[in-house]
Formats: structure tokens, sequence, C-alpha cells
């Protein structure tokens, strides 16, 4: 007989019971790199797709049972802090206005600063050198463990990007092992370049740059500049050889965005040039497609604040106006607004294959009868409440440990094998590292769903046919709610 319904329902982690007997992997070690922002600049719909597709794979590789580290591998090194630190002693606020302003307005001051900065050094050779000599003491101080006004100024602006982050991350039920950013590896990066210099690995060319050759490709890779200073390569470098030393793990993801294919085809090729082809071996880019931002009337927006102040507006009036939505306590319906908001800028990335391009748009959002997030929530919702009416039932279901045969219905037996596809959906997300897989499946057996509790009457039947119905809706349910969770989706009990 079989138990696939009863599992569904009952099952501690449905995930691991039902793909774990398919893929039978042993347990891995994997340290997974994503959304990786700059600090100083708005969190832009990149960063967002990076941290949804990042969180996706360590959810669905710990429920498998894999050992998961998450890294945050903050951008918060690099010449464009000299030009904040240049820039800032005229574009500061007085103390009082800057220390009572929200985080995002002072980000915004910041990437102003930095604009103006950049523009100015563009027409003045003059500013543009003092910005790089700047940098270059920044660094010397910072790997020598000395204090200075500038990087001071920089670990204030670390602070704030970091508690502005942290609201995001929040919100969107994202949370990582480790923050550690680009500066945890400046010395390390001029310590192993030093030593690739003394080994004739590295070189210095005929413009002063410190380089290393291309596997006889005529081409070469920077990994230091005139002046001393690192770069983002080569302190890619350090840190990952930093991480396989702390870490000693099976495998590196790194969930970053197509255009970088070129930097980890470096990274790789560096790795064996030093002798560490065991560790290139071990790198995998998860690449992606990359999100032109949200058109809005003052023009196109990157910046995720400003889209998800939007789809909050979108979901009151939504919630606002839609008859079969039933929450009517002004708390509960921000609630219900605020989650369907982040659901659906969720399942709007998530629906799309990974390495395709798109316009984030909220058309179609908020319509019902559409694949989109309110379908999921509200088909959740719904077959929550068949459970909580027919509760007498459901205690009853308890007893049963192999599945009743279900009828012959075409309802039933539609929604029957689309719950038996949930575990090949959940193999070919794994192996593919694609969301897209599992949230096109969801809103396929939310559709179906849909028809089925409406045909599918529970209340009012015989005993034994109220049963059957009711645990096929109730496995429904359960198989909604879980792949919600993968996604990074609260369901909602009641809408």
């Amino acid at each position: 007989m079989s138990t696939y319904l009863c599992r569904l329902r009952r099952s501690p982690n449905i995930i691991r019971e039902l793909a774990g007997e398919r893929l039978k992997t042993q347990r891995q070690k994997v340290v997974i790199d994503f959304s990786s922002p700059n600090i100083a600049k708005p969190f832009h719909i990149g960063n967002m797709r990076s941290t949804l597709i990042g969180m996706f794979i360590q959810r669905l590789h710990r429920s498998l049972d894999h050992e998961i580290v998450s890294v945050n591998h903050l951008g918060d090194w690099g010449t464009q802090f000299a030009y904040l630190a240049t820039g800032w002693p005229s574009a500061r606020p007085i103390t009082s206005k800057w220390d009572t302003m929200p985080d995002s307005e002072r980000i915004r001051l910041l990437t102003n600063c930095y604009v103006n900065s950049n523009h100015k050094a563009k027409d003045n050779p003059q500013y543009q050198a003092e910005v790089r000599e700047l940098f270059a003491r920044m660094e010397k101080d910072l790997s020598e463990k000395r204090q200075s006004k500038e990087l001071e100024l920089w670990q204030e602006i670390r602070n704030v990007s970091l508690k502005y982050l942290n609201a995001f991350y929040t919100r969107f039920n994202v949370n990582m092992d480790h923050f550690i950013g680009e500066s945890e590896y400046v010395r390390e990066t001029n310590v192993l370049v030093d030593q690739l210099l003394a080994q004739g690995i590295v070189y210095k060319n005929s413009a002063g740059l410190y380089v290393m050759d291309e596997n006889g490709s005529g081409k070469y890779a920077i990994l230091r500049k005139s002046d001393g200073s690192t770069v983002y390569l080569s302190r890619e470098i350090a840190c990952i050889l930093y991480r396989d030393k702390m870490f000693k793990a099976d495998s590196y993801l790194y969930v970053v965005d197509r255009a970088q294919q070129r930097h980890f085809e470096q990274l790789k090729q560096i790795l064996e040039r030093i002798g560490r082809e065991d560790l290139a071996q071990k790198i995998h880019h998860i690449s992606y497609g990359r999100v032109v931002g949200l058109s809005t009337r003052k023009g196109q927006t990157e910046a995720v604040e400003e889209i998800v102040a939007k789809g909050r507006q979108l979901a009151l009036d939504y919630v606002a106006r839609s008859p079969t939505v039933r929450v009517g306590e002004p708390r509960e319906r921000m609630t219900v607004a605020e989650n369907l908001a982040v659901s659906t800028i969720i399942v709007s990335d998530l629906k799309r294959a990974k390495k395709s391009e798109y316009r984030f748009s909220f058309d179609n959002a908020f319509s019902e009868n559409q694949n989109n997030a309110v379908l999921l929530q509200e088909r959740h919702s719904r077959l929550y409440s068949i459970e909580s009416h027919n509760s007498n039932i459901l205690s009853s279901l308890e007893a049963i440990t192999t599945d009743p045969e279900i009828e012959a219905n075409p309802e039933a037996q539609r929604l029957l094998h689309q719950l038996r596809d949930f575990e090949s959906i959940l193999v070919s997300a794994f192996e593919n590292n694609e969301p897209a897989h599992l949230t096109v499946y969801l809103m396929r057996l939310a559709n179906i769903s849909g028809s089925a509790a409406s045909t599918l009457q529970v209340k009012d039947q015989p005993e034994k046919l109220a049963a059957q119905r009711l645990l096929l809706l109730s496995a429904t349910r359960h198989v909604l709610a879980e792949g919600m969770r993968l996604l990074g989706i609260d369901p909602l009990e009641r809408m």
C-alpha cells in the first residue's frame, strides 16, 4: 500500500525524505558566496537576485542534510572609499542631522558624494592623483593596523551600511553565517603577491603593474597596481585560500551574475598556476542573468527599497479592493500586504530561469488567477481554511498509516499526479541549482488545487470519502507550504 500522501503530511523533513532517496549523495560541506553587495550604495535588484538564488540553494542543501557555510562577501574596500574620504568633508551634513537620519538616507548621501567626487576626478588629474595616493595610504594603514581619520570614516560607513542591509535581509528571511568583507584580506593579499613575486610567477611590467601571464594567451591578470595597492582579483585569491584553510569544504559556490565569468576563469587559472588545481576544481560559478530595474514616473530605479515600497502600496490596494481577501483589522491588512509585497518580488524573480535576463515589473503581480505570489498565498490559505473547518476529520487522519485509494474523479487524480511530481522537481532543482523548477511547479500545483478544492467537497460527505479528500487536500497544502518556504516565502494561513 502507498504511504505517499501520509508522508507528505507528516514527515518533519519531507524534502530530505523524498529527494534524498533519489539523490543518495554523500553529505557534503559546501561554502556558498551570495548577495555580496557594495557598501555605501543602495541595495539594488541585481544584489537581490543573487540573494534570493543563494538563499534557495542554501535552504535546499540544508534540507538535504548537507553542511552549508554561507558567506556574504561584502564589497567594503577599493578606490571608491578614497573618493568618499576625499569628498566627504564638504558633503557631510552637520552632526545633529547626520545622527538622526534614517540609514537609507545616509546611504543616498554617501552614494551622491562618491558620484560627485568621481565626476570631479574626470576633469581634474591632480584630484585623481590625490585620491589614488590616499587609497594607497589607507591600504597601508589597514595592512599595518594603524588608525587614521580616513579609516575611522570607512568604519563608520561600513557600520551604517550593515544596519541598512540587515533591514532588507530580515524582511526577506535572509540569514547568512558570515559577513566578511574584502577588507579582511588586504594584508594576506600583499603577502601573497610578494611570495609570487619572489617565485617569479608575478612580475612588474613596463607600466609598473604587477601581473601574471595567462596560460600563454598573451594576456595577463593584474594583481597589484603600480602604486602598490591591491585589486579585486588578488583579494579574491587571498580570500579563497583563506576559506579553504578555514572551512576545508568539498565545493565553493559563487552566486554571481554572468558578467563576472571572466573573473572566475582568471581566478581558477591563477590557482592552477600556483599549484592549487585541487582548489580550482572545487570552485563553481552559479551565474545568473541581469535584471533591469523597475520603471517609475521619475525614471528607472534599481533600488530594492523603492521597489519594496511600491510593492507594499500595490499590495495594500489589492487587499482593500479584493472581494476574496478576508482580513479586516488594519494591522492584519498591513501584515498581509507586507507579506504579499515580499512574496511578489521573490516569485517575480524565481519563476524565471536564473540565466534569463528580464525587466522587473509589477504588471499582473496583484491580479487574481495569474501565475504570481497572490495565487500561491490564496491557494494555501484556502486549503488551510478547509483543514480548519474540518478539524474533526483532520485529527482522524493521524491514525491512518497507509493511503486510502483515491477516488477516480479527474480533479482528484490530476492533483494526485501533480503531487507525485514533487520528488523529481526537488531533484532537478538541486542538481541544477535552479529555483525556477520549483517555483513553476508550485504555481502549477496551486492552479490545479484551486479547481480541485472547489470540486472535492469535504463537509457533509460520507466519512470515508471526506477523509480521502481531506488527506489529498491537506497533503497539497503541506507541499505548497514546504515549497514556498524553500523559496523564502512565509505561507499565509489567512488571507
